[in-house]
């Protein structure tokens, strides 16, 4: 995985969680994949202030940094992310579909599902789309 991100690339901790489906590691550009990496690492960390930096700009209007991690508090831990297809939408965006593998905080049970993303580049910076309910019909 790292050796594809240039050579001088860090990955956080908790990349290991991270894989790619290898046709689809050859469409995505570095920058997407360093992104993807850093947000899906720091679910894995359940590291919240990074994920919360991450989220396109719609979750700053909508949520507080301290509402956003009340809200997500005890949302389950990332264990692994296979990233199985992706369809560009624009030169600026995808949408992935992933197999997630996900821990339940309070009971330790792991559940699988297969969300599909969306990830948009705004003035060079790669942002996660997270839906919000009321919002998600016009995405």
């Amino acid at each position: 995985m790292c050796c594809c991100l240039g050579a001088c690339y860090s990955p956080p901790k908790g990349a290991e969680v991270v894989k790619f489906d290898p046709a689809v590691q050859e469409q995505l550009s570095i920058d997407f994949k360093r992104a993807f990496i850093e947000y899906w690492a720091a679910r894995a960390r359940l590291d919240w202030g990074v994920i919360y930096s991450m989220e396109a700009p719609h979750v700053r209007w909508a949520y507080s940094q301290e509402k956003f991690m009340q809200f997500r508090a005890k949302a389950p831990k990332a264990t692994s992310v296979v990233v199985k297809n992706l369809k560009k939408l624009t030169d600026n965006s995808y949408r992935i579909s992933a197999e997630l593998t996900l821990k339940d905080p309070v009971t330790g049970k792991e559940e699988v599902v297969f969300p599909e993303e969306i990830w948009v580049r705004i003035n060079g910076k790669w942002w996660h789309v997270w839906r919000l309910g009321w919002i998600e019909k016009f995405v």
